[in-house]
């Protein structure tokens, strides 16, 4: 199995699992030069896109990855009023005129399950059948953003990672032995995306804590936010409680997820910048490992990261 960070940060935002040729992306805010090395790869035979919102940074690669698989059935999963507005945009028209985009709406603190193959079409070998996702209302300047946790069911608890162009264009590979991960009757993998949120619920608390693999966010730091450049506006908008998650959230956030003991793989993630230290951030990834035995990433803006666990 592998996930591979294309973009996390102000910058742009987008996450990409495949299994076989199922592309599979959490959001898509991403330039096309950092969609190209999915080119090498072999054609896919459909897409699903999970939208987390609507904002510039999460969404800006719809278009260009239409027009590099034009004839490719794109299945995109967000909440009704966030499709909406993604409708609505002029920039996107052509995108939502296509035969090949299906749109598929999305409620929070819901169980969908979603086909990783297209109607008619059969399996291929080692495929993955379904996901089950889970979607959480964030807490976001945004009409209705979601998060997302994906119950992958496999036909054996072996993952294997397989090797590709995509590899050889990533700056760092991070790979993780299945055995440190799973226990040897499983046969879910759970993988959470938590970002762009203010706060997290107990429902979020309950969800993320099933997961091996979470993705959260570790947005700023208080007194970093303080010292930064932006106006004091901003400021508050990022530090508010329909802003971001800072890293001293998402410490109280692992404390209490580090109670069930289900967290393997902690990647913190959509990191500003302006107002965060990737060297303090290190310290909570040491503290993480030290503590918690979690293992922790950070990661960068614009350099793709992969993760691969065999």
């Amino acid at each position: 199995m592998e996930i591979v960070v294309l973009g996390s940060g102000s910058s742009g935002n987008s996450y990409y699992f495949p299994f076989g040729d199922i592309y599979n992306f959490v959001d898509i805010g991403v330039s096309r030069s950092l969609l190209l090395p999915l080119l090498s790869e072999k054609r896919p035979r459909h897409i699903n896109i999970f939208i987390t919102h609507e904002h510039n940074d999460h969404v800006s690669g719809l278009r260009s990855l239409q027009r590099m698989f034009p004839t490719v059935p794109i299945f995109v999963y967000a909440s009704p009023p966030v499709l909406s507005l993604l409708h609505d945009m002029a920039s996107f028209q052509k995108f939502w005129l296509s035969e090949f985009v299906t749109p598929h709406e999305m409620q929070p603190d819901r169980l969908y399950s979603v086909s990783m193959l297209v109607d008619g079409d059969t399996a291929f070998s080692g495929s993955v059948p379904r996901i089950n996702v889970r979607t959480h209302r964030t807490l976001h300047n945004s009409p209705l953003g979601l998060s997302y946790r994906f119950d992958i069911l496999v036909s054996e608890p072996v993952l294997v990672g397989s090797d590709n162009q995509l590899a050889s264009n990533t700056t760092d590979v991070d790979i993780f032995d299945k055995d440190e991960i799973y226990s040897d009757n499983e046969n879910i993998v759970s993988v959470g995306f938590l970002t762009d949120t203010g706060d997290v619920t107990p429902e979020m608390l309950d969800s993320y804590g099933r997961c091996r693999i979470l993705f959260l966010e570790a947005n700023y730091d208080d007194s970093l936010l303080e010292k930064s450049s932006y106006p004091q506006t901003i400021k508050q908008r990022i530090a508010s409680s329909t802003g971001h998650l800072s890293n001293a959230q998402g410490l109280q956030f692992i404390e209490k997820l580090s109670v069930s003991g289900r967290v393997r793989i902690l990647l913190l993630a959509h990191v500003s910048e302006n107002a965060n230290s990737y060297t303090r951030l290190e310290s909570y990834s040491d503290f993480y490992q030290s503590t918690y035995n979690i293992k922790t990433v950070v990661l960068k803006q614009k350099s793709f990261r992969k993760i691969l666990i065999r």
